[in-house]
């Protein structure tokens, strides 16, 4: 069966009308009702620093490593009258070999003692990077950001408005959440 040309006009005017009506459809939504990006940055290291875990998690710190302070600087101590009897001691005596392995064993807990500062450190600060990491997405989630930038963290801005710093409002949100208010 074959159309007839006035037919295949007629279809064809048809078809480009329905693609013009889609696009400018598309056009009219994009521009008019299509809702722009919400865009914020926070000075990460200041709201880490602010953030009330990290001050509790950081007297807990300081509590336990002047704990193991005294602990360190008495095995200082031992450690030095330990090298001035190994001093006075001849090598090749019992005593001497006693002394030696004394000293090495207080050496040994020495580094323990710094590893274990070192790892209570790294828990910490992923303990409370975690936390954050939760509030903010909750802060983002509640005022409809889209994105919420790390500026002096993990992502460099270059450049900003102030007026798209959440800095004080994220500090004050996720304090007020860690402590449970709403």
């Amino acid at each position: 069966m074959k159309l007839s040309t006035d037919k295949k006009s007629y279809i064809l005017v048809t078809a480009i009308f329905l693609m013009f009506l889609s696009i400018s459809a598309m056009f009219i939504y994009i521009v008019f009702f299509r809702t722009p990006q919400k865009i914020a940055y926070v000075d990460a290291p200041k709201v880490f620093n602010e953030f009330i875990l990290k001050k509790e998690l950081e007297k807990q710190y300081t509590h336990i490593t002047g704990l193991r302070k005294s602990a360190m600087d008495s095995i200082d101590y031992m450690l030095n009258i330990i090298t001035d009897e190994l001093n006075k001691t001849d090598r090749r005596d019992k005593k001497a070999d006693y002394l030696e392995e004394q000293q090495m064993n207080l050496v040994l807990k020495k580094e323990e003692i710094e590893k274990a500062n070192n790892a209570m450190t790294e828990e910490f600060d992923s303990k409370i990077w975690k936390q954050l990491n939760q509030y903010i997405q909750d802060f983002s989630d509640k005022y409809n950001y889209d994105l919420i930038l790390g500026a002096k963290g993990d992502i460099s801005v270059m450049a900003a408005n102030k007026k798209n710093d959440v800095t004080a409002s994220v500090i004050s949100y996720v304090n007020k959440k860690y402590n449970g208010e709403k």
